[in-house]
């Protein structure tokens, strides 16, 4: 079988010429000499040899603007990533005289990347958005054939079918859906054919790599916002069957109800985690294409800057009545009592870390005054569960502890939910008026997550608050004198949004009269361990099921996840892999089946994009090799001992 040229130039003009001979016969006989040609590309000239692609073409086929435009939007999210991976690869592309182009899995151009001069000469063939490379459309060209055959792929000159791209050589690789593995779109890299490097493949691989841990990363995100919106929810129905859905209607997370509820109802969809709920490409938000047994009634969706971002499907019990199966409205007064602490106000929070037992040790400390504290860290540390465990141990622990998330609060109903309104205030309020959070904390503590999303409105009215300890209703003129320690928190930088006009300043000044900064989970990963031990032994609690546990590897690929969602993500992956295995240890199997990935921590190291790619195959080849040194040497064609220099340089545990 006929391989890829070597890199000099005898080698090039009789591979050209070999090529072309067996191109032109196959135009003529729809033959080739199978050892002069290889088996991909011969595939790919027998898919193309049809009515849709024999006539001669001097450019790529266009589609239309409104296809274009429309994928554009479908794919914005993948177009997004790959402009923040490759936004610094600019001179790079510059130095190899290539353009990198992004498509949707339909192989229709979305955007290219690289310096100017080489966008407009790719251009000049239609390889620019709106170009479409499917092979029925393009011919033998890597980015089609990738989508033909399902794996990365070079095409190099007299191998593409059609005439006007064989002075071009390409290397393609496809991106995936975190989720489903579902092709997303493919990157390739193409210049002139005098650019060719078998390398290319390689960085068109490694590219789409970090593209996918980029939404991967957006994904676990949202999965964990998601989680956090549907928790309060679907509290409310303990007894009934609940399923949430991201975004595409793939399962996140089924309640042990869900099964029985769906069969008593003669229905049996897949639950299993990344499963489409809806099948044949039925739309939550669309009713015509539900299926009958699905009231469009049960579905909530979660929204997120106006886009519909979940869905929580609660499906009542059988035989409950319709009256009883009403949702909570967004905002409504919590009306459960104060979560009682344990004994030891500060057991709740777990691990050994100095990190933590220092922050422990501070927030004791402070809890014991009634100065406000403002508590700092990334989103799914922990902050609430600190504000809860110092409202146990401060003076007013018998009181009310009321939390409200400033960050999801309406703008137009941030004030009355914080200081309530007076009876006829507004038309549709609660005749006799309601207690805002303020009135509600008398005697305890409130603790205002989430800060600093605070409307500037509403931070004007806290500050006076917090000056004169009264609050006044809307539509009343008698202030009210209230007593409440006051707890808040953030995730964001809260200087640099006083620095953009963003957050007060003298507000800030109130609220910090001590702060207490949380380290997040890759800066204790020591602590994952008993993290886990932890979320089993409640799990199999909540349950009455016997305690799971993780296996070795399974845990260390763990303590090797950079967890940008903190602790809540750990919780929230350790809940789906519980309801997920079927056997008392957890291991990567279930990682694997459940549609969880894992992405390795850097280390902080911040690296160059080609260096980051380095250390990224580095990383991989580890992995495949199941780190064993001298087999990834080999597998990465380098000395042990250049391994153990690159090892070191980017700081790669083994």
């Amino acid at each position: 079988m006929r391989v890829l040229p070597r890199p000099d130039a005898v080698a090039e003009v009789n591979f050209q010429r070999s090529v072309t001979k067996q191109w032109e016969r196959f135009l003529s006989t729809g033959e080739c000499n199978p050892a002069l040609l290889r088996d991909l590309i011969f595939s790919s000239w027998k898919r193309c040899a049809s009515e849709a692609t024999s006539s001669p073409r001097r450019h790529m086929p266009m589609v239309d603007t409104n296809r274009l435009a429309a994928s554009q939007k479908l794919n914005a999210e993948v177009v997004s990533a790959a402009t923040e991976v490759l936004s610094s690869m600019k001179d790079v592309l510059h130095a190899t005289r290539s353009v990198i182009l992004l498509t949707d899995a339909d192989g229709v151009i979305l955007e290219s990347f690289g310096a100017q001069r080489y966008i407009d000469y790719a251009a000049e063939r239609n390889l620019h958005a709106g170009g479409n490379c499917h092979e029925i459309a393009g011919g033998t060209n890597a980015i089609g054939t990738a989508l033909a055959v399902g794996h990365a792929v070079q095409v190099h000159a007299s191998e593409h079918f059609f005439e006007y791209v064989k002075g071009w050589t390409c290397s393609a690789a496809l991106i995936r859906d975190p989720v489903d593995r579902g092709i997303l779109g493919v990157l390739d890299i193409s210049g002139s054919k005098d650019t060719f490097n078998a390398h290319n493949l390689a960085l068109a691989v490694s590219l789409s790599r970090h593209i996918q841990s980029f939404l991967h990363l957006k994904e676990s995100q949202a999965r964990n916002e998601l989680l956090e919106w549907s928790h309060a929810r679907s509290a409310s129905w303990a007894s009934d069957a609940i399923v949430l859905l991201d975004k595409k209607g793939r399962v996140v997370f089924g309640n042990a109800s869900l099964a029985q509820e769906l069969s008593r109802r003669g229905v049996r969809p897949n639950l299993e985690i990344g499963a489409r709920f809806v099948p044949n490409g039925g739309v939550l938000s669309n009713r015509s294409t539900l299926p009958e047994w699905l009231q469009p009634d049960w579905i909530q969706p979660f929204t997120n800057d106006g886009k519909d971002s979940g869905y929580l499907i609660v499906i009542p019990r059988s035989g409950r009545s319709r009256a009883a199966f009403r949702a909570p409205t967004v905002g409504q007064p919590n009306k459960n009592k104060t979560p009682v602490p344990p004994a030891e106000p500060f057991v709740g929070i777990v691990g050994e870390s100095a990190l933590l037992r220092r922050c422990v040790d501070k927030a004791r400390r402070l809890a014991a005054g009634d100065s406000p504290v403002l508590i700092l860290g990334e989103t799914g540390v922990g902050k609430e569960e600190f504000a809860l465990a110092m409202h146990a141990a401060s003076s007013v622990a018998d009181g009310p502890f009321v939390a409200v998330n400033c960050g999801a609060l309406p703008r137009e109903l941030a004030l009355t939910e914080l200081f309530g309104y007076a009876d006829g205030a507004f038309t549709g309020g609660v005749r006799g008026g309601r207690s805002g959070k303020f009135e509600q904390a008398n005697g305890g503590t409130l603790f205002l997550d989430e800060v600093g999303d605070l409307p500037l409105e509403a931070q004007a009215q806290l500050l006076r608050v917090l000056q004169d300890g009264c609050v006044m209703r809307l539509g009343e003129c008698q202030p009210k004198r209230v007593s409440a320690r006051i707890l808040s928190a953030t995730n964001i930088d809260i200087h640099k949004a006083i620095a953009e006009n963003r957050f007060r300043k003298d507000l800030f000044y109130r609220l910090a009269s001590a702060s207490l900064d949380l380290p997040s989970l890759r800066d204790r990963s020591d602590d994952i361990a008993l993290l886990v031990r932890y979320f089993c032994s409640k799990l199999a609690e909540k349950y009455q099921m016997q305690e799971k546990y993780l296996d070795s590897e399974l845990l260390e690929a763990l303590q090797k996840h950079a967890w940008p969602g903190n602790v809540r993500e750990l919780q929230n992956l350790i809940g789906a892999l519980w309801q997920f295995s079927e056997s008392q240890i957890m291991d990567l199997s279930i990682l694997h089946a459940s549609g969880q990935a894992l992405s390795p921590a850097d280390n902080g190291i911040k690296l160059p994009p080609l260096q980051r790619t380095e250390r990224d195959e580095i990383v991989h080849a580890l992995e495949v090799q199941g780190r064993n040194l001298a087999g990834t040497a080999r597998h990465l064609d380098i000395a042990r001992s250049t391994l153990y220099l690159k090892i070191k340089k980017y700081g790669i545990s083994i």
